[in-house]
């Protein structure tokens, strides 16, 4: 059996033509019901709709011609400046200096810091006040030079912007 989860992950991890690491700088929230912007942290603007918040990100990906696939693993600060971590999927194609994809996955925080401050988080599921946050949307890399890119991912309530470094 460790003979088979071994070969596995060879071959599994074989498929991998590169990683990258992603450092998420700002996010602007575009959707802001009852001015809870006004609660965040990190405001980059007096509405605090546009804070910073860092986040870093390690990606495994695949390439298959000009089409790619890729697993990332997240950690760093949501909007309250509060402990995060999560995971995404993410698939699209390369075309010149561009890389456009969808992107799906989850993060977990807790929930009950949102609440201390009087701003009732979005959660798919929620466990002992561990929130399931949704991510769901589109990305965007530009590669300013062969390894070093900016990463935009755009949900349909945040956009969060960053730089990225691949190897």
């Amino acid at each position: 059996m460790k003979r088979l989860l071994l070969t596995a992950l060879l071959l599994l991890s074989s498929k991998v033509h590169g990683d990258e690491f992603a450092l998420g700088l700002v996010t602007a929230h575009l959707v802001d019901p009852g001015r809870v912007s006004e609660r965040f942290e990190g405001c980059l603007h007096r509405s605090c709709e546009v804070i910073y918040n860092p986040i870093v990100a390690y990606r495994m990906l695949t390439k298959q011609g000009v089409d790619y696939y890729s697993h990332t693993l997240l950690y760093g600060t949501n909007s309250i400046h509060d402990h995060m971590a999560g995971y995404f999927f993410s698939f699209g194609t390369q075309y010149s200096k561009n890389r456009f994809g969808a992107v799906m996955g989850t993060y977990i925080q807790d929930n009950e810091h949102f609440r201390q401050r009087g701003i009732e988080p979005f959660s798919i599921a929620e466990i002992n006040a561990t929130g399931f946050v949704p991510l769901v949307g589109v990305e965007h890399q530009y590669f300013l030079q062969k390894n070093l890119f900016t990463n935009i991912i755009i949900t349909p309530v945040v956009a969060n912007f960053g730089l990225g470094i691949s190897w």
